[in-house]
């Protein structure tokens, strides 16, 4: 009998065990340890796909298009000077420009006093060599579009990325602050200020609408390189002619037939023009120095 409940006993803690026991863990077979990493694969962010690129439309109708935003941007030719005025109006100038031309017309670089790191930066001298240029590693260019062919030529051909502006007339000024938002990737602040310059523009042909006569105006650029003084005007294409236009003046020197580039005149083309109001524009020396001199 008690062999019997000996039995009875020993058989129920072996159930007992049996059912309590933990289960063994459930072997992956090849087949579904694959099924697993690829479900780890879906869910993973892809860290190789390719960033989307960027596609600037220069003043010149060409694409440059870039696999990630420049960082390492040289602005240098002559003419620079309007291009660093647009350029440090976006926050992201300072930190990506790491070369410029002599930014001066003859009072000092103004760069200097505007950028933290300017101290850092490479100078150029205005008719930089390509190879002046490509020692700097630079991932963009930006130059005036009539240098195209004289100074980026021979850096394009260094595979060398240059994007050309012109920054010469209002249409330009509007459409290369644009190109301008594309490399910064700061597109929103190009248009903030795209917007601030029609609002002005707008302002003053408002103000004008119902002036009937307009003064006859003349600008002058006073130059005295090397000693000889001399009086020239800008082609009529140019923004100081429009700034006049769009100030309600009439200017006087469309007869002179300006070229490209500024023309030089005589003293008596200027007095025979007889202008109503005549503006001086000089980067070497106080302008009403050069007024008196004028009047006399």
């Amino acid at each position: 009998m008690m062999n019997r409940v000996l039995f009875v006993v020993i058989i129920s803690l072996v159930l007992l065990n049996a059912c309590s026991a933990p289960a063994k863990p459930e072997t992956i077979t090849p087949f579904a340890q694959e099924t697993v990493e690829a479900m780890e694969t879906e869910i993973a962010p892809r860290t190789d796909m390719a960033q989307p690129s960027i596609v600037i439309v220069d003043a010149l109708g060409r694409e440059v298009t870039f696999s990630k935003v420049p960082s390492r941007i040289v602005i240098t030719g002559k003419g620079l000077i309007q291009i660093l005025d647009a350029a440090y109006m976006f926050p992201e100038a300072p930190e990506r420009i790491v070369a410029l031309g002599k930014a001066t017309q003859g009072t000092g670089n103004f760069i200097s006093l505007i950028d933290p790191g300017y101290g850092s930066k490479k100078l150029l001298e205005n008719d930089a060599s390509a190879e002046q240029i490509a020692a700097v590693q630079p991932d963009l260019v930006i130059l005036k579009s009539y240098l195209a062919e004289t100074v980026g030529k021979p850096i394009e051909t260094l595979n060398i990325p240059v994007v050309y502006v012109d920054f010469e007339t209002p249409e330009q000024y509007t459409r290369d602050l644009a190109i301008l938002g594309k490399v910064f990737q700061n597109e929103s602040r190009a248009q903030e200020l795209v917007d601030f310059y029609q609002n002005k523009v707008n302002f003053i042909q408002e103000a004008l609408k119902d002036v009937k006569e307009k003064p006859s105006v003349l600008m002058l650029y006073h130059n005295d390189k090397d000693g000889a003084v001399a009086f020239s005007v800008p082609p009529m294409t140019w923004i100081q002619t429009q700034m006049v236009e769009l100030a309600g003046g009439m200017p006087v020197w469309g007869s002179a037939n300006p070229g490209k580039g500024w023309t030089v005149v005589t003293l008596e083309q200027i007095a025979a023009w007889n202008a109503d109001q005549i503006f001086i524009i000089a980067y070497q020396k106080d302008s009403s120095e050069i007024t008196a001199s004028l009047k006399k």
